[in-house]
């Protein structure tokens, strides 16, 4: 028969790409094992129920919009209808969400018992101990087994949470990366991410592991060579399982999320094939007018010459000069030492507190010439022919990503 559910107990979207909890706030007096029972009115948005990850349908962030629980008791709390574990809720974006069978088993619609435990299937909490470090999927450091009979002691795992015995976890999967590389990609993610956004880092984890398996090579070996811009001192230090602000969660998660690819064959990949990325840099130095401002004689960005074509949806190009303005109203400011009499390009150069500094202008005036947009979208197609193209897939946070096209 169906059980009742509580507080805490974790839900899932069939189009989201991670479990959350649910928050009881319907009714404050019933309660099994001291939780709160979940009733149908347990359905606001990130209030009783909070996003699960990113949206395979907007490729976004999740904003869960729950509309109605379906399948749900006849028995009633305080007018409200009991959750049971079988119930489910349409959320209006298109998923639907549904019970984790979890760690507790009510007690059964209409029957005398209170609380019955249940058996975990071995996805779910194991019945031994086994060695690794073990990260949440919202990318928090959960703990360290060792000593067991078990398993790698630099394995990796991915889980729920902490299982009801010590050195348990609930739904743990191995990923398939030891500990040390895992720490120090977290810390390269977390240094190539400039804003406080949680979808740019868990894209560049995505873009890093597909630039890996086109390169038949791992997500550290790629970023180790001069894929990443980040400084080599960040590339060889691990992200500490201390760290827990905001930014160093989501660079674990978006690393996790990526890197269960490998496991489920269900993971959605949110980037779209995207294996590179590019910051305030692409829009501050343009096309061919700009001087760059780490160079006395290149014009425009390097993805302008590297490429038979470049193109942005509309869309996408509106939103990244948005999110960029908004971070550089007053133009963006770069270290350079441009000779005066070679310069060239309509950015200026100013004195600051930090040096003389070059200071472009966002979008570059470049972008605007009519020849790059006849189809509406921005195109740009290189005069020396080349072997691929890039297409734009996403923006977030502070950085636009690219597909590359044969």
């Amino acid at each position: 028969m169906p059980k009742h559910i509580t507080d805490t107990t974790q839900l899932k979207c069939d189009k989201g790409t991670a479990p959350a909890p649910l928050s009881v706030t319907s009714q404050t007096f019933m309660q099994i094992e001291g939780k709160l029972q979940a009733t149908e009115e347990d359905k606001k948005p990130n209030v009783n129920i909070k996003p699960f990850g990113v949206c395979s349908i907007t490729r976004m962030s999740c904003n869960p919009a729950p509309i109605k629980w379906q399948n749900i008791s006849v028995f009633e709390i305080d007018g409200k209808k009991e959750l049971l574990d079988d119930s489910t809720c349409q959320c209006s974006v298109g998923g639907k969400i549904s019970i984790i069978k979890s760690a507790q088993n009510f007690s059964e619609e209409g029957g005398n018992s209170i609380y019955q435990p249940i058996a975990y299937s071995p996805n779910e909490e194991p019945d031994h101990k086994i060695n690794g470090y073990y990260y949440n999927y919202d990318g928090s450091f959960e703990g360290k087994v060792a000593g067991q009979k078990n398993g790698n002691e630099s394995d990796v795992y991915a889980c729920d949470g902490k299982g009801k015995e010590k050195d348990t976890f609930v739904n743990a999967k191995k990923l398939k990366i030891n500990y040390s590389d895992f720490g120090r990609v977290c810390n390269i993610v977390k240094h190539e991410g400039l804003s406080n956004e949680e979808n740019e880092y868990i894209f560049i984890a995505h873009a890093n592991y597909n630039e890996g398996k086109n390169a038949r090579t791992t997500m550290l070996a790629r970023l180790m060579t001069g894929y990443s811009s980040v400084k080599q001192a960040d590339k060889l230090t691990a992200l500490p399982d201390t760290a827990v602000d905001t930014i160093s969660k989501y660079s674990r998660k978006g690393v996790i999320d990526a890197l269960l690819r490998d496991i489920d064959t269900s993971k959605i990949d949110p980037t779209d094939g995207a294996r590179f990325w590019d910051g305030v840099d692409f829009l501050a130095w343009g096309i061919d007018t700009e001087l760059k401002a780490d160079s006395s004689s290149k014009t425009g960005h390097n993805k302008f010459d590297e490429y038979d074509f470049v193109k942005i949806k509309k869309g996408l190009y509106d939103k990244f000069v948005a999110k960029i303005k908004q971070k550089y109203p007053n133009g963006a400011p770069y270290g350079s030492s441009h000779n005066p009499k070679t310069d060239k390009g309509s950015h200026i150069h100013k004195k600051t507190s930090r040096g003389m500094r070059a200071i472009y202008t966002i979008p570059a005036d470049d972008f605007s010439r009519k020849e790059y947009w006849t189809t509406g979208d921005f195109y740009y197609k290189n005069k020396t022919k080349q072997a691929t193209g890039i297409i734009a897939t996403q923006v977030a946070g502070y950085s636009i990503f690219w597909k590359e096209i044969k």
